[in-house]
């Protein structure tokens, strides 16, 4: 059985949120928003109307309503764990990292697209102490090749290879 879905207003912020009956929602202000346990407690909540087909169309509004979309469940949550981990992860990376913040941002998104990342830069610019760090606080391992202009492709690839 699904729950209900009411739309709650964030006290700091007024944005609309539609939380499941008894549920809660961070907000983008970051503000944990709660629903009320019962639907029967007041709650500022939107209806959807569909249209009826005997009269003309009503003109089109000049700005979508916040509300006028249902969000889906999933989606949400997935959103919450991902702004979550981002949030923690860049705690942990500034405590090592000062000064990096738009490359800690680029590498994060790297990461949760499942992309590559290539950092490059003057000696002294943190970069390994950045994916050492990151590495820390992703409880992954490390290691490190060091590029050189005699270093032949085949090199690392077999090192790779060697490791699986």
């Amino acid at each position: 059985m699904k729950s209900d879905v009411v739309t709650v207003r964030c006290k700091a912020c007024q944005t609309p949120l539609q939380i499941p009956t008894g549920g809660k929602r961070l907000c983008a202000c970051g503000t944990w928003v709660a629903a009320p346990a019962q639907a029967d407690e007041p709650v500022i909540a939107a209806k959807l109307e569909l249209p009826t087909a005997s009269a003309a169309p009503p003109p089109l509004p000049t700005a979508a309503p916040a509300t006028s979309w249902p969000r889906i469940e999933g989606d949400l949550s997935a959103i919450e764990r991902l702004n979550d981990g981002y949030r923690r992860i860049t705690k942990e990376l500034s405590k090592a990292i000062v000064g990096q913040a738009d490359v800690i941002e680029q590498l994060l998104i790297a990461v949760f697209a499942k992309g590559h990342c290539l950092l490059v830069g003057v000696p002294g610019l943190a970069k390994t102490l950045m994916i050492r760090t990151l590495s820390d606080a992703l409880n992954l391992s490390f290691s490190r090749i060091q590029f050189t202009p005699d270093l032949m492709p085949s090199a690392s690839a077999l090192k790779l290879v060697m490791m699986r």
